[in-house]
C-alpha cells in the first residue's frame, strides 16, 4: 500500500499537536492532582536581567579604603617616631597598656607609668624587693595590680601612683596575676593560685604591716627584759 506524502505529513502534525503523557500539567499550568508541581524559571531579578552593581559604588568604596590605609599608615609611623625614653636600669620583663598609658615592670624591682603618645615617663612606683614579674590594669584603668619574684602582690591607685595594699600570702614569687573589677588572681611558681576580693576582704595594707611589725618588735624587747631580770 503507497500513502500520499500530504496525508503522510499530516497524520505527522496531528500525533505532534497531541499532549506527552510525561507531562504532569494542564493547559492552565496547574499540576494535576497526585502529580508535581510544574518548575519555574527563576529570575536573577525583578526585570529578568542579571544582578548590576554600580560603578560609582565602587569608585566610592575604593577611596574609602585608600583613606583608611593612609591613615594606618600615617598612625603607624607617627607611632614609631615616638620612643620613650630609657628608664630602667634593668631588663624590662612585664607590660601593660591602655589608651593613653603604659606600665613596665623591671628586674630593678620598680614599675614605671609612661604616656605611650608623648614618649614620657609619668611616675616609679616602688616598693618591692625583687624583680617585678607581672602586671594587670583594670578595665578602668584606675588599678594596677603586680606580682614580684619576692612573693608579694601590690595593687597600685593609677591616679596617684601609690601603692593601696600589698597580699603576702605566697611563699614564692608571683608569676602572673590578673584584675577583673573588683576581683583579683595570683599564681605564684610554687603551683599556688590566690583568688582576693578586693572590695570586702580586708587585704593587709602597708601601715598595718608595718604596725604589726612594731608589735612584735615591742614584744621580744619585753620578753628580753624579763629573762634579764629572771638571771639578775
Amino acid at each position: 500500500m503507497v500513502l500520499d506524502p500530504s496525508q503522510a505529513f499530516k497524520s505527522m502534525l496531528d500525533d505532534s499537536s497531541e499532549p506527552d503523557a510525561s507531562d504532569n500539567s494542564d493547559e492552565n499550568g496547574k499540576a494535576p492532582s497526585g502529580g508535581a508541581p510544574p518548575r519555574r524559571q527563576r529570575r536573577s531579578n525583578r526585570t529578568g536581567g542579571p544582578a548590576r552593581i554600580g560603578i560609582s559604588g565602587l569608585l566610592s568604596g575604593n577611596r574609602r579604603e585608600v583613606r583608611r590605609r593612609k591613615a594606618r599608615r600615617a598612625e603607624a609611623k607617627e607611632i614609631q617616631q615616638k620612643r620613650l625614653q630609657r628608664g630602667h636600669g634593668r631588663a624590662v620583663t612585664c607590660i601593660e597598656i591602655s589608651c593613653d598609658r603604659l606600665y613596665t615592670g623591671s628586674a630593678d624591682c620598680s614599675i614605671r607609668a609612661w604616656d605611650w603618645r608623648e614618649g614620657k615617663c609619668l611616675a616609679e612606683m616602688t616598693g618591692h624587693a625583687g624583680t617585678v614579674l607581672s602586671l594587670s590594669l583594670s578595665s578602668t584603668r584606675t588599678t594596677l595590680a603586680s606580682g614580684s619574684a619576692d612573693g608579694t602582690v601590690r595593687v597600685w591607685d593609677c591616679r596617684i601612683f601609690q601603692c593601696t595594699r600589698i597580699i603576702r600570702k605566697h611563699d614564692a614569687g608571683v608569676t602572673c596575676v590578673s584584675l577583673w573589677h573588683d576581683m583579683l588572681a595570683s599564681g605564684s611558681a610554687d603551683g599556688v593560685v590566690g583568688v582576693w576580693d578586693l572590695r570586702r576582704r580586708n587585704i593587709t595594707t602597708e601601715a598595718a604591716i608595718a604596725i604589726k611589725q612594731l608589735q612584735e618588735t615591742h614584744k621580744k624587747m619585753i620578753e628580753e627584759n624579763k629573762a634579764q631580770e629572771k638571771t639578775a
